[in-house]
């Protein structure tokens, strides 16, 4: 959350931010502490309200505006590099090492398969309710300000790039170059309908003749992740392990 806190349904992050530019809050002065602000002001979300917000950009290079997208900039930096360090050589190494005596979180390689597995089924069904539907609502009360990225028009961009990293980890977790032929045929359509949408910030939700595709592109995925799910499950003789947006 405090590298992408969204979607902000509350308004937190405008009025954080108004909060620390009026100067009720000293952060600016100690700008190495930014990591203490509340995560609306905080990552991804912040720094684009403050680059494509109009309420927000209208700053100079030394007013508390710039200030502030300079701390926001080395707090999210810092997060990044916490992150990368975690990963390799650490869980990285993990995964990596599954079964082995010394590894306590994977007993064997098949734990390691289904934690993957699993973070592949959930990134897709983040992409189907989140990405897409939180925009689209429903055909009576769309909600194209719910889009991510919708400030820096990086909506339809982001979900490509997902489904990008989607298909790159699918593919490298089939066993044998013969399996899950529908979910690879599926992962061509869906990203070729993604590429085909020219909604950038997916606006088009408001739109009858823009949301059909959107609603078509939403239904493939289902489709897909059903493909992945049925496929891949037995291509790896895994299921899927516990799932963290369904609160566990």
């Amino acid at each position: 959350q405090s590298i992408a806190y969204w979607p902000d349904t509350q308004g937190h992050r405008q009025r954080a931010l108004s909060r620390i530019l009026q100067g009720q809050d000293p952060i600016l002065k100690n700008p190495e502490n930014y990591g203490i602000e509340p995560v609306s002001a905080r990552g991804l979300y912040a720094l684009e309200a403050m680059l494509f917000d109009p309420a927000f950009n209208a700053y100079g290079p030394n007013d508390p505006g710039c200030t502030l997208i300079r701390a926001a900039s080395r707090d999210l930096a810092a997060q990044a590099a916490v992150l990368r360090d975690a990963w390799k050589p650490g869980f990285a190494e993990v995964l990596k090492t599954a079964g082995s005596a010394e590894n306590t979180r994977f007993l064997d390689a098949t734990e390691a398969r289904q934690a993957l597995f699993t973070a592949l089924l959930v990134s897709l069904q983040f992409d189907i309710n989140e990405r897409l539907g939180l925009p689209m609502g429903s055909f009576d009360k769309p909600r194209p300000l719910r889009a991510e990225g919708r400030l820096s028009n990086r909506a339809q961009r982001n979900l490509e790039l997902s489904l990008q990293g989607q298909q790159a980890l699918a593919f490298a977790l089939i066993p044998a170059k013969g399996d899950a032929v529908a979910m690879r045929e599926d992962f061509e359509r869906v990203l070729w309908m993604v590429q085909k949408l020219y909604d950038p910030d997916f606006a088009g939700v408001d739109d009858p003749g823009k949301r059909f595709k959107l609603e078509a592109l939403q239904t493939a995925l289902v489709l897909l992740r059903t493909a992945v799910n049925e496929e891949l499950s037995a291509a790896l003789g895994v299921t899927m392990g516990l799932n963290a947006l369904d609160g566990d």
